[in-house]
């Protein structure tokens, strides 16, 4: 095991993730083909059934692109892989007030687990827009509200494509939007409640966020306050007879679009059964109007959780917890399951993991990375090569590690994801009450940059998990804790790291 402290002696100044490759934060060349395994760079999803699809294209409502802020720059249009911008919209970067603070000076670096843990220094409460830094991690601290507010998941990100907006979920489940300049009791209520809304910033506009209303995904404008529909599963040719759609679900309300908010996945339930099942899987491009339909096979319920991959050529779904005794497919699913977007291939990824999400490699390859329970690591699986990589090893005493959220929506800080460890049983495991970056490669190798503890304490759900989730280019981490307070669920208040552009492509 190697720890040791980096010092970073420069400033990266006004840095957007190019396509260039060697520390520019984003593989390739626009518009090159990725010689991997399979892959099929840039191209889209037909626009009519393929084989094994259960609906052909149709019109539908397309979605009407990128309308950026006046003061964000350009749009991201160009594509690198499948749905994947080639580089996001600037984020602004960490204020003199982080500098002041003494934070993002250095960074704790290890390549393996530490039988002593990292101590968590006292640190007191900020308050709201405080720029504090973590006492034993360095990163730079911000308390984005009080007390009554928390992220809403690891799987999905709480800011929008700038990062000028905060998307925030009140103690109870309604949602709001908060703005990055205007930290504290967040006042702009959105539409949606509840976390079966599920909703979700577009990947290239910071004006707009999507979310769920029945049968309907909602495309919504927040400087006007308005909404219009992006698709209406009840006209998917694919769903024809089934008697009407009666509920409609982003993942069990853990799902997200691709990385340019193109292509979408839900698990669709019918009044009727249609395919043998009232149980189906519908994925959809708001682009061109295209969805398809696969029935699930007789007998079979929903996984506890799916979401569509970065670059939106794969529909993942995960059976949580329950292990799979055979090998999947399409028509006996069990385990981890990769199907194409248009249903007319599918593979088991995994037999057996607890929380999981979808990444991208450093060679733009999907990533699906998982906590498996049986080897007790972090692990990543390639969905082109379908190659297991052994990431990082949790316990540190042979003890089962449960409870680990993966975020991996840095799609323009490739080959990385963020790990948030639980408040309990936290004296077994070597990222002991903290935030990590995990590097995607095998654990003898992978590098572990340890941002910060989260200074949650409990063992109730919501104060219990911080429930850490990363921006696109992994400049900003949100997440929630009560600060060792009530474990009551209005005591979490949301925290945020302002981290400088490429940190990680310096270490």
């Amino acid at each position: 095991m190697q720890v040791r402290t980096l010092v970073v002696c420069f400033w990266v100044v006004g840095v957007t993730m190019g396509c260039g490759g060697g520390g520019s934060g984003h593989p390739g060349t626009g518009g090159s083909t990725d010689a991997g395994p399979g892959r099929d760079v840039g191209a889209q999803p037909p626009t009519d059934g393929a084989a094994g699809s259960d609906a052909a294209g149709a019109p539908g409502q397309a979605d009407a692109g990128p309308v950026p802020a006046s003061d964000a720059g350009p749009a991201p249009t160009a594509d690198c892989f499948g749905d994947v911008p080639c580089a996001p919209i600037a984020v602004k970067q960490p204020g003199a007030a982080c500098a002041a603070a003494g934070a993002n000076t250095s960074w704790v670096v290890s390549t393996g687990p530490s039988t002593t843990g990292y101590p968590e220094s006292s640190l007191a409460l900020p308050g709201v827009g405080v720029r504090v830094a973590d006492p034993d991690l360095h990163s730079c601290m911000v308390q984005a509200t009080p007390a009554g507010w928390m992220n809403g998941y690891a799987r999905f990100s709480a800011f929008n494509a700038d990062s000028s907006r905060m998307l925030v979920r009140k103690s109870g489940g309604a949602w709001f939007v908060l703005d990055y300049a205007n930290l504290g009791t967040p006042t702009r209520a959105i539409p949606p409640s509840g976390d079966d809304a599920a909703p979700r910033w577009h990947g290239r506009d910071p004006d707009v966020l999507f979310y769920l209303s029945g049968a309907k995904l909602m495309r919504y404008q927040v400087s006007s306050g308005t909404s219009t529909v992006a698709l209406d599963a009840n006209t998917a040719p694919g769903l024809a007879g089934c008697g009407g759609v009666s509920s409609l679900s982003l993942g069990g309300s853990e799902g997200d679009g691709s990385a340019g908010s193109r292509f979408w996945g839900f698990m669709v339930t019918t009044s009727s059964s249609c395919g043998g099942n009232t149980n189906h899987y519908l994925t959809a491009d708001l682009q061109t109007g295209t969805t398809w339909v696969h029935h699930l096979p007789s007998g079979h319920g929903f996984p506890d959780n799916s979401s569509i991959s970065l670059t939106g050529k794969y529909f993942i779904t995960n059976s949580q917890g329950n292990a799979c005794g055979g090998t999947g497919t399409i028509t006996s699913p069990c385990g981890v399951m990769a199907y194409t977007i248009t249903f007319d291939r599918a593979f088991m990824v995994h037999p057996d993991a607890g929380h999981s999400d979808e990444a991208l490699g450093a060679d733009g390859h999907d990533v699906e990375v998982v906590k498996s329970n049986s080897t007790d690591y972090i692990e990543a699986i390639d969905l082109e090569t379908q190659v297991t990589t052994r990431v990082a090893p949790l316990s540190i005493n042979g003890t089962a590690a449960w409870d680990f959220h993966i975020s991996g929506g840095n799609w323009a800080m490739p080959g990385w994801v963020l790990l948030s460890q639980d408040s309990y049983s936290w004296n077994t495991h070597y990222l002991t009450r903290q935030i990590v970056a995990v590097e995607l490669k095998d654990a003898a190798v992978a590098r572990v940059v340890h941002l910060a503890h989260h200074r949650t304490r409990s063992t109730q759900y919501w104060t219990k998990e911080s429930h850490a989730a990363v921006n696109a280019d992994f400049t900003r981490v949100a997440w929630h804790t009560n600060w060792g307070g009530s474990e009551a669920e209005g005591a979490n208040m949301m925290f945020f790291l302002e981290l400088p552009p490429g940190f990680l492509n310096h270490l």
